[in-house]
């Protein structure tokens, strides 16, 4: 099943003390083994190719507990320990942001960094991972409840999945459905099912963004 772990603030707790680098830092941690453990389905031992059924985590949080700084956090353990040193790090919003996708990927020991407002180029560069058997890790910084990320949308079954969001009767009935059915397939788990053709791969090949080395991109 799916977690849905909330960070709030408890009662008398001040809000300073809530965004000490102290505190945040067992939260983040509390939280990384949490959803560590669901997508290894629960189990000791590496990560599977792809991820099991229901192995999405949700974290809820109020505003200024460091939701969206926990992604980075996030995504320094995962270039840690992803068991093949070779991956894609999607960081993605919701659409109602206009934000741009930031796409981090580590392949033969380097690490490349692009960003893009063009979904396509998100899609493609997705399901060249998958191809090229990498893991495909999507951290989804969801906005007024709005669960349709800029980039790749949320395929449960074929990405590492994580959504931070405040507390919103969208997510949370989104996070509910999850639990109950061990996974909602959503658009995107379908366009990646019909990713195979050869004319899908060339049109995804000339639609790849522009990695650079992290380094040079001034990020």
């Amino acid at each position: 099943a799916s977690i849905a772990m909330h960070v709030g603030m408890d009662q008398g707790q001040a809000e300073e003390e809530l965004r000490s680098p102290a505190l945040r830092l067992r939260w983040y941690e509390a939280a990384v083994a949490l959803a560590w453990s669901r997508w290894r389905g629960g189990q000791d031992g590496p990560l599977r190719r792809c991820p099991p059924r229901g192995a999405h985590t949700f974290v809820l949080g109020t505003p200024g507990v460091g939701k969206t700084v926990f992604r980075t956090f996030m995504a320094v353990h995962i270039l840690q320990h992803d068991p093949d040193k070779e991956c894609l790090i999607v960081f993605d919003r919701s659409a109602c942001e206009n934000d741009p996708v930031i796409l981090v990927r580590r392949s033969s020991g380097r690490l490349d960094v692009a960003t893009t407002k063009d979904g396509r180029a998100v899609q493609a560069a997705v399901a060249q991972a998958s191809e090229s058997k990498r893991r495909v890790y999507h951290l989804l910084d969801v906005s007024k409840g709005d669960m349709n990320g800029m980039g790749s949308g949320a395929a449960y079954s074929r990405q590492f999945t994580l959504v931070t969001s405040c507390p919103h009767d969208k997510v949370i009935t989104a996070a509910k459905e999850a639990k109950k059915k061990g996974g909602v397939q959503t658009s995107a788990d379908r366009r990646s099912r019909r990713s195979g053709d050869a004319a899908q791969r060339t049109t995804r090949a000339r639609l790849q963004p522009r990695f650079m080395p992290l380094q040079q991109s001034g990020r």
